[in-house]
């Protein structure tokens, strides 16, 4: 069995392997790293990538999911015990009940996309970070309510960015009022997740990993009633890889992040065939590992040695 590698430990071993030792280069082994953690996840998961959570419903017609949530795997309503199919498109097949927004039983759902906060704000927004050292700057787009004496409402509305300057755990108010929040950003690492909050409720958060916020949405058929109840299955958003002390998930196997990261680095440096090679070596690794666990997973599978039949061992013969 491998010894698990810390996140510093990853990079020495690529240095190692590759011959690319310079702290310059440093950035791109912490990207390959991460891009093979992914890939991981999407080829292999884990046991534990997967879980359940359970949302409730405001009376709308979508679901805000929450931000650890990356991939939806099913959706089962628990107050009617029934479960919520995928199928979708019927805003556009079948508009009738979607657009009228009509209540009841929801049996279908569609994925449409992410949101950066759980809703529009009707009044200012401030953010606050859960660390005292952060002290950087967040970005957000969205739409404003201009002067404009038309009637239209494209024309009333506005494209425009914004910034605030975090102090850490002191509120810092965003100064604009948006009507519609399209991005929440930061270019810099923190050391604490921001949370972003409207009269006094949660309106969106940003983890200390991620570069922005966002939630997964999706919208049901039909309208579930207030305090509908919905257990969602989902898989994990793998956190991003920063210190050194950082170990991957339990359950990745190292060895896989260091051959596909050094897949990533040899096709990066036009070195194609060593890519392909690393490449190849990286697949094994997963390969191996589910033949294994298919081989020894008890009680239902067990592998026996075969015995040789030694006939002047039967007295019978």
């Amino acid at each position: 069995m491998q010894s698990p590698l810390s996140f510093g430990e990853l990079v020495n071993s690529l240095q190692l392997k590759s011959g690319f030792n310079d702290p310059a280069y440093r950035e791109r082994w912490n990207i390959f790293i991460n891009e093979a953690l992914r890939e991981h996840a999407r080829v292999s998961p884990w046991a534990g990538l997967e879980d359940v959570v359970t949302v409730t419903a405001d009376g709308g017609r979508y679901l805000i999911l929450p931000p650890f949530v990356d991939q939806l795997v099913s959706l089962l309503d628990t107050t009617n015990s029934v479960p919520v199919m995928r199928a979708g498109d019927w805003d556009r097949t079948n508009p009738v009940p979607f657009v009228a927004g009509t209540a009841g039983q929801a049996f279908e759902y569609d994925k449409i996309g992410e949101v950066p906060a759980i809703r529009s704000p009707s009044s200012y927004i401030w953010a606050a970070s859960s660390h005292s050292s952060d002290n950087g700057l967040i970005y957000v787009t969205g739409l404003v309510a201009n002067s404009g004496a038309s009637t239209t409402n494209a024309i009333n509305t506005t494209f425009k960015e914004a910034s605030l300057t975090l102090t850490g755990t002191t509120p810092v108010t965003l100064t604009t009022l948006f009507t519609k929040i399209l991005t929440i950003s930061s270019v810099t690492d923190r050391n604490g997740d921001v949370i972003f909050q409207e009269s006094g409720s949660h309106f969106s958060w940003l983890g200390r990993s991620q570069p922005s916020s966002r939630f997964k949405r999706i919208q049901l058929l039909y309208r579930p009633v207030v305090g509908t109840t919905f257990e969602v299955r989902f898989r994990f958003s793998v956190p991003k890889l920063i210190h050194d002390s950082q170990s991957p998930p339990v359950g990745v196997k190292t060895d896989f992040i260091v051959d596909h990261a050094l897949s990533l680095h040899w096709q990066e440096q036009e070195q194609f065939q060593k890519a392909a090679a690393q490449a190849q070596k990286a697949t094994k690794v997963l390969s191996d590992e589910a033949r294994k666990d298919s081989a020894f997973d008890e009680p239902h599978n067990c592998l026996l040695p075969i015995v040789p039949f030694d006939p002047y061992s039967d007295p019978s013969f």
